[in-house]
């Protein structure tokens, strides 16, 4: 069984340009996610009024998982991002192949 743990952000930014939404939303968070445990690769994506960062975490426990996913949460509500860039969105997903 391989196990594949991931955890997307999702961030509106009505009216931004896809340069705007990379530097005040998409790399702030991309920083932030970084200095999580088990983070094997990120991978974002920015355009015109919204942003989305694709996190996928090496091979772990569901309860660690919970944690890092719980650590990204704050980290990603702790950032002072522009006013403009509405609530962000938090969608989660933990899939096991066999």
């Amino acid at each position: 069984e391989v196990s594949f743990n991931w955890a997307f952000v999702t961030v509106p930014f009505v009216g931004a340009t896809p340069e705007e939404v990379e530097d005040l939303v998409v790399i702030p968070i991309e920083d932030e996610v970084s200095q999580v445990d088990d983070v094997d690769v990120i991978w974002s994506r920015s355009r015109a009024s919204s942003g989305f960062v694709w996190v996928e975490f090496k091979e772990i426990s569901e309860r660690e998982f919970d944690r890092r996913v719980d650590d990204i949460r704050a980290r990603v509500f702790a950032l002072d991002l522009p006013e403009a860039g509405g609530r962000h969105k938090l969608q989660l997903a933990a899939h096991d192949l066999e």
